[in-house]
């Protein structure tokens, strides 16, 4: 496991055993602990301090014409394509280059001088001592005439001035006139913050030049790896928005999706071994994002997605990103279910999430690139899949220390759900008139009379405490404490002569009940495993049912747990396609409820996976005690649902694949090689534009 420690590599000092990662959709707040040892007492780290742990053997991932790309641990600091801010120009020769996605600068016996845009990348990602690298692409199919294209990396303090001076490197001419991945380097002086990186050109002698230069692909990283043994070279793949292996972070800058941990120092304990310092660091996770946020709102008649929407973007703006991590992923935030009413009084993001997921019946966790997954268990696929039979070593692998056990102790089959209060449909008390009866008891408290009629005839109707009898012609009170109608003079004999219509105010009630009921036992010894919810945000029929499908949906059925080990991560959250043959197993996802990571030593590291279904720990009961708090006191006596849903449930595998011809190449020196990095043009004939063009479907990413 490659260790980054605020900006700096240091997995050669970590004592292996001492690694330990835990992470859980159950408990989504995942730690990490592991030890320092600090030769001579030098290292010198602090609460707050970041921490990566990188997967070094994560599967490759493979671009649209199955060509295999390394998923190498790097971070690409700079934010976007140079057709976005923060991309500025700066220079006289500036407007020479055309603004896209893959920038063109052409000279045509322009003026002397210079031009270039740059950006500074966002704070916190430049450390004083370290090594960093600009890369971009460059395409000239000429050389330049008196002119010359360039890639400067500068480093800039904290009060943003540029210091250190800059590193330029300067280009005429590339080899065989096709496209190469021109860098530059340098390394962060003592009080260096960002850096700034800028790519342009120049013309040496003023209204004779010409020439054209196409530039792609802008990469700043910080080189973390540099050691032979890491086996990392430099520059790394392309890692940005294009690239299915890449993760958007929440500034907009790029990491590599080979991330086994993130997070921040949050503890460290430090002993002393003579003149050396051991550190035991111990490491958040970014769950701890959710247990922060005082927030308050009220939300009436919104899907949770808008809600999570809505509250991560006013309160975690920077910190939690809500954004696909590439081009080629799906919205991290998924619509569930809708939400009638609810209101927050100074919660955490932990609580609105644990709220909504009991109406939804989704997963969330925010993943180690900070952004947060509120999705069905059933919904991000691992890179890789296991099986107890022979593996291809690329895409499926074995794994060992497997169990398999059906867990029956918490199922749910008749699920009684009690909201809030909601406005019920109108309904009409009727009576009979006699002549001397002037009070009558009607069935509910109105909420809103709508109508009151003797013998068809309506009656000017006032409320008790408000109202006066005979005074403004009022000549009925309705009293909504004791539930009376009251006439100011006895309606006269006659059969269902007297009619009062309103709405009222009612408790909701529904009941969801399995109709799944295996016979293994007699009728007399199965439970009816009976179970009921309290929430008074539910107000109306539908959601009070959607709550009890989503208990149902995790609770109905013996839940599945399959523990095993394997050296391939996949994240908490995400599904792997799993083959047992000896327990029936064949190619069926199951969900990673819970890993375990720790390193064995000689570059293999172990992960301890529990799949399957959600297995509530101490953590999750402490933690949801307080919904004992949110029983309704207004709702009491209900002795008979309004609703009743029989539901009958079934488990649906559902799986897509995309087969793809990888096209033969053409001759070598032909337009169309599509070999990384050495040919921009693919044109199916050869020919440039025919089909294929610069920047798009041949060049890498």
């Amino acid at each position: 496991m490659f260790t980054v420690i605020n900006g700096f590599d240091y997995t050669d000092y970590i004592e292996f055993p001492s690694i330990s990662i835990h992470s859980a959709i159950s408990d989504p707040q995942p730690r990490a602990g592991l030890e320092v040892t600090d030769i001579g007492s030098q290292f010198s780290f602090s609460i707050g301090q970041e921490v990566i742990i990188f997967d070094e053997n994560a599967t490759p991932t493979y671009t649209s014409s199955g060509r295999a790309v390394p998923t190498t641990p790097s971070h690409n600091v700079l934010i976007g394509m140079p057709n976005v801010s923060p991309w500025t120009a700066a220079g006289a020769l500036s407007s020479l280059i055309t603004v896209a996605v893959n920038p063109t600068m052409t000279f045509n016996n322009s003026a002397l001088g210079s031009g270039s845009y740059g950006q500074i990348c966002p704070a916190g990602h430049v450390r004083p001592g370290q090594q960093y690298m600009f890369s971009m692409y460059m395409l000239m199919t000429t050389p330049l005439v008196n002119a010359n294209a360039f890639l400067q990396l500068d480093f800039i303090d904290a009060s943003g001035n540029v210091i250190g001076g800059a590193t330029t490197t300067t280009i005429a001419a590339l080899g065989n006139n096709q496209q190469q991945q021109i860098t530059v380097v340098g390394t962060a002086p003592a009080t260096a913050t960002a850096l700034k990186a800028s790519f342009g050109g120049t013309t040496t002698v003023g209204g004779s030049n010409s020439g054209v230069v196409v530039f792609g692909s802008p990469q700043a990283e910080p080189m973390w790896f540099t050691s032979l043994a890491r086996g990392v070279t430099y520059p790394t793949a392309d890692n940005n928005i294009a690239q299915v292996g890449s993760a958007q972070m929440p500034d907009g800058t790029f990491s590599r999706q080979c991330r086994v941990f993130a997070g921040t120092i949050d503890d460290y304990v430090i002993t002393y071994d003579g003149p050396n310092r051991i550190w035991q660091l111990s490491i958040a996770g970014p769950g701890a994002l959710l247990e922060n946020g005082l927030i308050n709102a009220i939300y009436t008649g919104q899907y949770d997605d808008q809600i999570i929407t809505s509250v991560v973007s006013n309160n975690f703006a920077g910190q939690i990103s809500l954004a696909a991590p590439n081009n080629s992923s799906a919205a991290p935030v998924q619509r569930g279910a809708y939400i009638d009413s609810v209101s927050y009084s100074d919660n955490t993001l932990r609580e609105i999430l644990n709220g909504l997921v009991d109406q939804s019946g989704f997963v969330y966790y925010i993943d180690y690139y900070y952004a947060i997954r509120y999705n069905t268990a059933f919904y991000t696929a691992a890179l890789f899949a296991l099986t107890s039979e022979t593996p291809d070593n690329a895409s499926l692998f074995n794994y060992y220390d497997f169990s398999l056990e059906s867990d029956g102790t918490q199922l749910k089959r008749r699920v009684k759900v009690t909201g809030g209060k909601f406005i019920a449909p109108a309904i009409s008390d009727t009576f009979s008139g006699n002549g001397s009866t002037k009070v009558f008891a009607l069935s509910q408290s109105p909420f809103n009379v709508q109508s009151v009629t003797v013998g068809g005839s309506a009656q000017t109707t006032g409320v008790a405490g408000r109202d006066t009898l005979g005074s403004g012609g009022i000549v009925a009170l309705i009293d909504k404490a004791n539930k009376t109608l009251t006439f100011q003079s006895a309606p006269g004999s006659g059969t269902n002569n007297v009619i009062c219509t309103y709405t009222y105010e009612a408790p909701v009630a529904t009941q969801s009940v399995s109709g799944s009921r295996p016979a293994v036992a007699p009728g007399y010894a199965v439970p009816n495993y009976d179970s009921k919810v309290n929430d008074t945000n539910l107000i109306t029929l539908v959601s009070a049912t959607t709550r009890g499908l989503a208990e149902l949906t995790k609770y109905s059925q013996p839940r599945t747990i399959i523990k095993l080990k394997s050296d391939h991560f996949a994240p908490a959250g995400s599904i792997i396609y799993l083959t047992h043959m000896l327990s029936g197993i064949i190619n069926q996802p199951y969900t990673v409820q819970s890993i375990d990571a720790s390193y064995l030593g000689n570059g293999i590291n172990e992960y301890a996976y529990q799949l399957g279904a959600y297995q509530p720990g101490l953590i999750d009961h402490i933690r949801n005690a307080n919904k004992a708090l949110n029983r309704s006191t207004t709702t009491l006596n209900i002795t008979t649902p309004q609703q009743i849903d029989v539901v009958a449930s079934e488990i649906i595998a559902w799986r897509d694949a995309i087969s793809a011809t990888v096209q033969t190449a053409y001759a070598t020196s032909v337009y169309g090689t599509g070999h990384y990095g050495s040919c921009a043009y693919g044109g199916a004939t050869g020919l440039y534009g025919s089909t294929a063009q610069y920047g798009r479907s041949t060049i890498y990413g």
